[in-house]
């Protein structure tokens, strides 16, 4: 009991509760709300990857009014692989194994609801989520920072997708729990969790680009930036080789995860998860840079649509908060993002500019920190900012259960 209680007043539990309950709230109201009194124009639910309502999804009324409306779009794909496993004709192996293996360990505990398990996968990892980032941000910037963190990625208007049976929550707590294990020198540990985070969601391998840093040039001694410092900082690592060996895990744990999981499908015969993006996902992998000059040429010729303005928005945002703030954020932090950025702009999806963005910006948490230290001591815009956000994503909610596509 005596522990039970060190740990919920622990700084950063009790920074991170009130957070999630308050928004966990409001989301969960919007969403019961707009399911009541709105009907969609199409039953969504009759369309064939959602035809295990009745098998998969349990939970009796009145709680199962509060449910249903987070059974939405990737939703039913997490359900579907859970529920039945993956297969080749549907386009089901382009979701990665660890979210829909969590809901089916857990469904069997929860009277076979597997929506109800994908919630509670990721409301649990919600709330982890924050518990780490308060720790990682606490740690270099202080309470206060780390708080007004917490508050700014919590209210950014795609941060519903936490609360959802989706896979943000579970990914980000092993991103951040990767990060936080590597910079406490526990690289088997950084690596395995960037392992698990690959098989969570794919980019888990743009962890390599900051935890090379971080374990092989921060945590090496201070050299001069020239190239007898260069081959002091080889000679430094070629003579504790052990030790080297645990901080490459760190570095290529992610990329293994990503491996292996492409690999495992492919063996496992079930197709080949780049060609099906490719095929009736309509995703093409692109260089950077022909993504770049296709916006471009989209926002010239005016074929912009609502949703490509949005993620248009969503990216110069978080480009705009890492550029502001790169002065006062370690290069760990940006390269996180530069990687992840660049593996966005290599995905075309070709109905959509920048597909997703709106929701992949969640992944990208060092543009949070970078918000709140822009924000910091400026009242009066933060409240507007988190006014506005609020607001935002309240009518996203109500979009999303309302069957309407987000992001």
């Amino acid at each position: 009991m005596t522990q039970i209680r060190s740990l919920l007043w622990r700084p950063s539990v009790r920074a991170a509760l009130p957070i999630f309950i308050l928004m966990r709230v409001i989301t969960a109201v919007a969403a019961f709300w707009i399911s009541t009194y709105y009907a969609p124009t199409i039953d969504w639910a009759n369309q064939p990857i959602y035809n295990l309502h009745e098998v998969a999804f349990t939970t009796p009324p009145p709680l199962r009014s509060w449910l249903e409306p987070w059974y939405r779009w990737d939703t039913g794909w997490y359900v579907h692989i859970a529920y039945e496993g993956y297969s080749t004709l549907d386009g089901s192996i382009i979701f990665a194994p660890l979210y829909p293996f969590t809901m089916k360990v857990l469904a069997p505990l929860l009277g076979g609801d597997y929506l109800l398990a994908g919630l509670v996968v990721s409301n649990l990892c919600c709330f982890l989520m924050l518990v780490l980032f308060y720790e990682l941000v606490a740690r270099e910037f202080g309470a206060d920072k780390a708080q007004l963190t917490l508050w700014l990625y919590m209210v950014y208007p795609a941060s519903f997708y936490f609360f959802a049976a989706y896979t943000e929550s579970l990914f980000m707590v092993l991103v951040l729990g990767a990060w936080l294990a590597v910079q406490d020198r526990r690289y088997v540990l950084g690596g395995l969790l960037a392992l698990l985070s690959s098989l969570t969601r794919s980019q888990g391998w743009t962890l390599a680009l900051p935890f090379a840093l971080i374990a092989f040039i921060e945590q090496a001694p201070n050299v001069s930036r020239n190239w007898t410092g260069l081959q002091q900082l080889i000679r430094y690592h070629l003579q504790q080789p052990v030790a080297t060996l645990r901080r490459a895990f760190a570095v290529i744990g992610g990329v293994i995860g990503t491996l292996v999981y492409f690999e495992g499908i492919r063996l496992a015969q079930l197709g080949d998860v780049a060609a099906e993006y490719e095929g009736p996902w309509r995703t093409q992998i692109r260089m950077p840079w022909e993504s770049v000059a296709h916006i471009v040429d989209g926002v010239i010729g005016g074929k912009l649509n609502n949703f490509d303005v949005a993620n248009l928005l969503a990216f110069f945002f978080v480009l705009l908060v890492i550029l502001l703030a790169i002065r006062q954020l370690r290069p760990a932090y940006w390269l996180y993002v530069l990687g992840s950025l660049v593996y966005i702009l290599m995905r075309n999806y070709d109905l959509y500019y920048l597909h997703g963005m709106v929701r992949y910006a969640v992944h990208l948490f060092p543009a949070f920190i970078a918000l709140a230290l822009l924000l910091s001591n400026k009242r009066l815009l933060t409240l507007f900012f988190i006014a506005l956000a609020v607001g935002l994503q309240v009518w996203l909610v109500t979009l999303f259960a309302a069957w309407n596509w987000v992001s």
